[in-house]
């Protein structure tokens, strides 16, 4: 094989490859299959309503679809569109849904939707970046960070806008936001520290958990976690109080609800996950006065219903339809192959041009 030949085929292999890599990129069921819908489930007291989002990271939009699970069972579609929400909850009975900013992982303009319909916007806060939205009493706050990500800030809306809260909490070192939720004294946050890795994410070995109240008024003092190395909580509210649902890194364990009492954890119900695969997000919401725990893993959502801490039979709500997933079976196998293709033709080509240097030296 000549030279010449093989550095053409490393070239058009290369391009196929990196063609193939960027249509995978920009196929939403591609993102979906591997990397796990983006589910957010809201109690709006009669129903809970589900926001599922598809899309590509490199797409202009996305596509989510709002579902109805209502106390029948029945889960319908009832709205779609090509926005990507980033944080949601439930606002005097209806659907408050933050946008993310299309420049940054941050919330901006919202919107209200009435059965499943859009009401009304409410404008993003000036120069405020929301990380996630919280309905306390008849009150609903965004979060958001300080600039030195050591600070925990609010804003209130009321019938003029978003409106500060003057008082922010200063949690005295760097935190990441890890999630919150309305209990009843107030909204619990749940944050962590630990050593910043290369691509700004924690150390799992040097981790700490922590949590802190805001009664509406004024906030309580920081109180730290016991949470077990390789868990990853999700914060719930049970019965009024914080609650925890532990989700493990290693595939096919259990999710297990906690409740939180003076920083320690008491399991009390264990969700089985066999069969499953990896369970990326798990949400715990209330409806008429059942419990459901739903689990999102690699493009499919689960339904169990947990009735005296007891998970009943767990229900297929949603799954990427099997084309997508055909398609990301072969974006992965012709990038794997373009990949060994590329090693090979590479170390040939070395060779070849390592004998032509030799044979030059030796005349």
């Amino acid at each position: 094989m000549h030279e010449t030949l093989v550095r053409r085929m490393i070239l058009w292999t290369f391009a196929l490859t990196c063609l193939v890599i960027l249509v995978a990129m920009f196929d939403p069921g591609f993102l979906a299959s591997f990397a796990g819908l983006m589910v957010i489930p809201v109690s709006t007291s009669d129903r809970i309503e589900v926001l599922v989002t598809a899309g590509a990271p490199f797409a202009q939009s996305v596509q989510t679809d709002l579902y109805f699970l209502s106390t029948d069972s029945s889960f319908t579609k009832v709205a779609g569109f090509t926005d990507m929400p980033h944080c949601v909850d439930a606002y005097r009975g209806e659907l408050f849904v933050t946008f993310r900013q299309s420049s940054r992982d941050a919330g901006g303009t919202s919107s209200i939707f009435k059965d499943g319909k859009w009401a009304r916007s409410v404008p993003a806060p000036s120069g405020f970046d929301i990380v996630d939205v919280v309905s306390f009493g008849d009150t609903m706050y965004a979060l958001g960070m300080g600039a030195d990500n050591k600070r925990i800030e609010l804003c209130a809306l009321g019938e003029s806008g978003w409106q500060r809260v003057p008082e922010a909490y200063d949690a005295g070192k760097e935190i990441t936001y890890a999630g919150s939720v309305a209990v009843r004294g107030g909204i619990d946050i749940l944050y962590a520290t630990g050593k910043k890795g290369r691509f700004g994410t924690i150390d799992l070995d040097s981790i700490r958990w922590y949590h802190v109240l805001f009664d509406g008024k004024k906030w309580g003092a920081e109180e730290a976690l016991d949470i077990p190395k390789g868990e990853v909580p999700r914060v719930s509210s049970y019965e009024g109080d914080l609650a925890l649902l532990l989700l493990s890194t290693v595939e096919g364990e259990p999710v297990q609800l906690a409740t939180v009492k003076q920083g320690e954890l008491d399991v009390i119900a264990h969700i089985p996950t066999t069969d499953k695969g990896l369970i990326v997000r798990s949400w715990l919401v209330g409806l008429d006065g059942d419990e459901h725990v739903f689990l999102v893993g690699l493009g499919k959502l689960w339904d169990v219903p947990l009735a005296n801490l007891v998970p009943g039979e767990a229900r297929l709500l949603h799954e990427v339809p099997r084309g997508a997933v055909m398609r990301s079976s072969i974006y992965s196998t012709l990038a794997g192959f373009g990949a060994v293709l590329l090693v090979s033709l590479g170390i040939a080509w070395l060779v070849m041009r390592l004998r032509g240097l030799r044979r030059k030296g030796g005349a």
